[in-house]
């Protein structure tokens, strides 16, 4: 036996259950929504498969890549931050394409944009995804941006701060729907 408390054998089993758990739950939520919005219906059915892609795939996938308990791929670090980066860039096209769809769709059918909590909140999702980008950026090329006090800033921020960021904001904008 361990001599660890039984509340930490639990904890380490719940986290890994979660970990195992959240690939399938990611795959199988994008795999419904785009089951759900028939694609090429309409031209607004196409904002909500890559929308899906973006947020329950892309996204989820790539802060599942660094997690200790849920990441699938056995790699050094320098290979998880390119798989990282391959996934945010797979997020955020998927999510531009989405925008651009929607948008779109309310050009032709004479609606007026950015009128609801639901769109509201989701340019501001996409213009804080594109902000992670450009300081992913800042964190990736440092000497060419000579830019030091950001590697530090990052390295200082608990992990998981980024994770409920993101996760809140998520919820809350598939909740507004």
């Amino acid at each position: 036996m361990s001599d660890a408390p039984a509340g930490c054998r639990v904890y380490v089993w719940l986290r890994r259950g979660c970990g195992a758990l959240a690939h399938p739950a990611a795959w199988g939520m994008a795999i419904f929504l785009l089951l759900l919005s028939r694609p090429g219906t309409s031209l607004f059915s196409w904002h909500p498969v890559f929308m899906s892609i973006a947020f329950c795939l892309c996204l989820t996938e790539a802060i599942l890549i660094f997690a200790p308990e849920g990441s699938l791929f056995f790699c050094s670090h320098k290979v998880k931050v390119q798989l990282h980066w391959i996934a945010q860039v797979l997020g955020l096209l998927a999510a531009t394409l989405g925008l651009v769809f929607i948008i779109s769709s309310k050009n032709r059918s004479e609606l007026p944009h950015f009128i609801s909590w639901h769109s509201i909140l989701g340019l501001l999702t996409i213009l804080a995804i594109y902000g992670q980008v450009l300081c992913g950026l800042c964190l990736l090329f440092p000497q060419l941006l000579r830019i030091s006090l950001v590697a530090q800033l990052w390295r200082t921020t608990p992990r998981n701060q980024h994770f409920n960021a993101i996760t809140c904001q998520d919820k809350y904008h598939l909740s507004t729907r």
